[in-house]
């Protein structure tokens, strides 16, 4: 296929491209009617409906807009993937990530686990399109109660302060998903308990009846809460561990019951 533009002679250096293939000035044109659209940061969901009076003002034909919205429902057009959490790494890394491939089509993935996870105490929050979401625990009295009455051990996520679900498409009927849970809550009580309160005990007791009118003194109780300190942060990392395994496990288990919940 000939590009638009004049050719360029035999022997000519190589420049910048000065003309463009009918499939080229198609993607530009694409690219760049997407650049000129605005972007709301902040906002209100819209329903379909609304969606078609905007894809309409914006001059897509109504043929063009419905295939679109077809395949936003089934999930093959997603937004920009939620950020990544954040993850210092190491022995007391709060994150656990589980990666698999489910029956089921990326548009149902999310409904299909909102269901399960609802009986798990958690409820939806931040939301990334089609691209996947996230689930917080649910606050509140009855769910206190409930998760210090859960003697059968059904409440699989206890120690999880939040959820994300990545969701991309794979092979016809089924999705590939990340998912990724978030135990800081966990490694912050871990590291008070372990670590900080230990470290503070120990520096106490070792001033305990010792003069603190010179600086020498009073560092001489440093040593001891620093001992302290290094063994709980070793024995914190070894719960942490222990912890994200566990959950990791659960994780698998919430995933499974994704072909057919309850």
């Amino acid at each position: 296929m000939q590009p638009y533009g004049p050719p360029s002679g035999p022997g000519q250096p190589p420049g910048p491209q000065s003309s463009l293939t009918p499939d080229e000035l198609a993607a530009v044109v694409r690219r760049a009617t997407e650049l000129d659209t605005p972007r709301p940061v902040h906002g209100p969901d819209l329903d379909v409906e609304d969606a078609r009076l905007v894809l309409q003002e914006a001059g897509v034909s109504p043929a063009a807009a419905q295939q679109a919205l077809e395949e936003w429902r089934r999930g093959e057009i997603a937004a920009a993937p939620p950020p990544p959490l954040p993850d210092p790494g190491g022995r007391l890394s709060p994150v656990v990530v589980i990666e698999r491939l489910v029956p089921l089509d990326p548009a149902a993935v999310k409904t299909t686990l909102d269901a399960v996870l609802r009986r798990q105490w958690f409820t939806r929050g931040r939301q990334f399109g089609a691209a996947g979401a996230e689930w917080v625990p649910k606050s509140g009295l009855i769910a206190d109660m409930r998760r210090r009455l859960d003697v059968r051990g059904t409440l699989l996520l206890d120690e999880v302060s939040r959820l994300r679900l990545e969701v991309a498409p794979s092979k016809p009927g089924t999705a590939s998903i990340r998912l990724t849970a978030d135990l800081g809550g966990l490694r912050s009580r871990l590291l008070s308990a372990m670590v900080g309160l230990p470290a503070a005990a120990g520096a106490t007791v070792s001033l305990v009846g010792i003069p603190t009118t010179t600086p020498e003194l009073i560092a001489s109780g440093l040593p001891i809460g620093l001992a302290l300190a290094g063994g709980g942060y070793v024995g914190a990392g070894r719960t942490m561990e222990r912890r994200r395994a566990k959950i990791e496990e659960a994780l698998h288990i919430i995933v499974d019951r994704l072909a057919g919940p309850g």
